[in-house]
């Protein structure tokens, strides 16, 4: 994992200074038990008051510091924890811009978005609730076993075994009883079955086939519920082992405080000290067996981002400048290639003056000539820009000169003019208004306003409508190449023609490349 730990890295000095900071809390826990139990004690033989002063000013101690102390822990490992979440978040987010679309088509639906959300955010466990309690707990405990042999030395020695063992043995055990490889995937099944079913409840119902659905998220569930009861078995079962231990060592310390008060090696208002101490001293492996029953989940968590952090971009790197008002695109030959897909190569050219149509039945390659262009798709033959070969241009270098309309565009819930404003981020109201009349919307948009949202809780424009928008806001874009795929769907033959002159005019010093299946004239 030698990519996530460079983002953790910067943050690990606090990480740590948390988890030594949250020792000593514990530590003060355990030095508040020692001095309660010797102050009870003392106070019953009724000395004088200055006797007690001490212990009491003691105990005061050690209540306010332990929760400095575990605040304090927790303000740092958790500013740290969020810090390290962002940082993995957004390398998440440089390594898949700097993908081709063809790197998406390997993912499963929703891969990505549990990456960013789930999987880095569950990375946090691996210093919050796992390491850092961990360490805390062998500080704490080490402190209060230093408090036993200070008082009954051979009672420390072995009171220390049975925590060795409880420190390494139960987080041991509980990893061992819950790991799971498998848990991810079943995870992925259930979140695909869920988007499928979420996606499809209409035509689930018009075509009764809700309960295949229901049938499909159940038999993923009942998977995972299976590895989470195992994981609560695990978690149960070094839970129990923790308290066993606890109880032993507490008789052991009752058993071994008892013959040494009789034989004066220990005062008798250390007794209670002695037999309180080994249930604060092994209070601190309390969350320990849930938080590494977790422990397979969370690496498996981290060995996805660090997959994702490890990515190589796809992009080939400039190695000629592109520039220039005016540019000529030539296709010679051109096959994009498509897994088990056989395309007819294709030839044309397009310049300033000379628009391209690109048409021809379904399946025939036409959107995927689109993406080639554009650097989404890898092909055969050669495309030239401005007689440079487009694979000497990074797909970044080529839209930068392009305005793009997809075929999958997608407009935000949100308004109409900040849809628009994709396109150009500084257009005015006029400017806007200039455009929605190139595409015959101009008049609608006054009648309901720029400030009007888009979607169910707004003006549900129509499929032609939606078309519309998307191709004025890509029209705004003020680029030398404009490249419209499928820009006229949804339309009738005479509007398509009519927008498709208002376009031709619009660009008439620009490259312009169309995608249709309409027979428009440009």
């Amino acid at each position: 994992m030698k990519q996530l730990r460079t983002f953790i890295k910067p943050e690990l000095g606090k990480i740590l200074a948390a988890a030594i900071i949250g020792g000593l809390s514990s530590s003060m826990a355990v030095g508040l038990l020692a001095c309660s139990a010797w102050l009870i004690s003392m106070a019953s033989m009724e000395p004088p008051i200055l006797v007690l002063e001490v212990a009491i000013v003691a105990v005061r101690f050690f209540g306010l510091g332990r929760g400095v102390l575990r605040y304090s822990a927790r303000l740092i490992e958790h500013n740290s924890a969020l810090r390290t979440l962002n940082r993995i978040r957004i390398g998440i987010y440089h390594r898949i811009e700097s993908q081709l679309p063809s790197y998406f088509s390997q993912l499963r639906r929703g891969e990505l978005l549990r990456h960013l959300v789930a999987d880095s955010e569950l990375l946090q466990d691996l210093w919050l609730r796992i390491a850092n309690p961990w360490i805390g707990a062998v500080i704490s405990g080490v402190a209060g076993l230093g408090i036993i042999f200070a008082l009954l030395p051979r009672l420390a020695l072995i009171l220390s075994a049975i925590f060795v063992f409880a420190i390494f043995i139960i987080p041991v055990s509980a990893v061992l009883l819950s790991a799971n490889e498998n848990q991810r995937s079943e995870e992925s099944k259930v979140f695909d079955a869920i988007i499928q079913a979420s996606d499809s409840v209409q035509e689930s119902l018009i075509f009764g086939y809700q309960d295949q659905l229901k049938k499909s998220i159940a038999q993923a569930q009942s998977k995972l519920n299976w590895i989470d009861l195992k994981s609560g078995i695990a978690s149960g079962v070094s839970t129990a082992m923790h308290i066993a231990l606890t109880g032993m060592s507490v008789i052991i310390a009752a058993c071994y405080s008892i013959p040494a008060f009789a034989d004066k090696s220990l005062a008798g208002v250390n007794v209670a000290v002695v037999v309180l101490l080994p249930l604060v001293i092994f209070d601190g492996l309390t969350g320990l067996p849930a938080a590494f029953s977790r422990l397979p989940t969370v690496q498996n968590s981290a060995t996805g981002v660090d997959k994702i952090l490890s990515q190589k971009s796809d992009e080939p790197i400039s190695s000629v400048p592109i520039s220039g008002a005016y540019f000529t695109i030539n296709f010679s030959r051109v096959v994009p290639k498509l897994p088990e897909v056989d395309l007819v190569p294709y030839s044309g050219m397009a310049k300033p003056g000379l628009p391209l149509i690109i048409s021809g039945k379904s399946g025939a390659g036409k959107s995927s000539l689109v993406h080639a262009l554009i650097g989404f798709l890898e092909y055969s033959g050669e495309i030239l820009i401005n007689e440079i070969p487009a694979r000497a241009l990074s797909s970044s270098d080529r839209i930068e000169h392009c305005a793009i309309l997809l075929q999958q565009d997608h407009l935000f819930a949100t308004s109409i003019r900040e849809n628009l404003r994709i396109g150009s981020p500084d257009a005015t109201d006029e400017e806007l208004f200039a455009v929605l009349a190139k595409v015959e919307l101009a008049e609608l948009v006054r009648g309901i306003g720029l400030d009007t949202h888009i979607g169910p809780y707004g003006h549900n424009f129509s499929g032609g409508e939606k078309q519309r928008i998307k191709l004025a806001r890509t029209l705004l874009r003020d680029r030398p190449i404009v490249i419209l795929d499928e820009p006229f769907e949804y339309l009738d033959l005479e509007q398509a023609s009519r927008i498709a002159r208002s376009v031709a005019d619009y660009c008439r010093d620009k490259t312009l490349i169309v995608v249709s299946h309409l027979p428009v004239d440009l």
